[in-house]
């Protein structure tokens, strides 16, 4: 467990998964602009297994150690944030995150990253963490600029957003 001021990153339990499932459904419209998978979490038996891989994931240390983020006082779920492992031999990761409808604007993120990192920097290693974000979303492109990362270049119609349109996206990165 990662504890900041106002919030706290868990690691995945299978507990989480029925808040991970009304969180996505109470910020539905929102997520769909950006992330491809909403229909999924929304369905209880793909929500179920994704929060199985996820725990898997996280315990043998292959592709994404996710986190929960959860309210110091009241241990309500605000969103995920995930570290994505890039190359194991680096090592370098990328940062993902979403964070629920109801709590954006708040710093709650900026905060999440900020741990994140130093558990990334401080206790895997890292070389470099990486964030992609989509250059319509000024929300997220924000947090990376905020949180001190470089604005490494604009990868053109490199990736595919949900409504099928391609978006170019950013790479910001930190290093150490």
């Amino acid at each position: 467990m990662l504890v900041g001021d106002r919030i706290e990153l868990v690691p995945p339990t299978m507990d989480l998964q029925p808040a991970v499932r009304s969180l996505v459904e109470a910020s539905q419209q929102e997520l769909r602009q950006f992330l491809p998978w909403v229909d999924q979490a929304l369905d209880d038996a793909k929500s179920i297994e994704n929060m199985r891989e996820a725990i898997q994931n996280f315990e043998s240390f292959q592709r994404e150690l996710r986190f929960f983020i959860l309210s110091v006082d009241t241990h309500e779920l605000l969103g995920v944030i995930g570290l994505f492992i890039v190359k194991k031999d680096v090592p370098a990761f990328e940062i993902g995150y979403w964070l629920g409808s109801a709590y954006t604007g708040r710093g709650f993120m900026a905060e999440a990253v900020a741990l994140l990192e130093r558990y990334a920097f401080d206790n895997r290693g890292a070389k470099r963490l990486q964030i992609r974000v989509a250059t319509h979303n000024p929300k997220s492109l924000a947090i990376a600029e905020r949180a001190g990362y470089a604005l490494e270049g604009v990868l053109k119609q490199s990736e595919r957003m949900p409504d099928g349109k391609l978006a170019d996206m950013a790479m910001f990165a930190k290093v150490r």
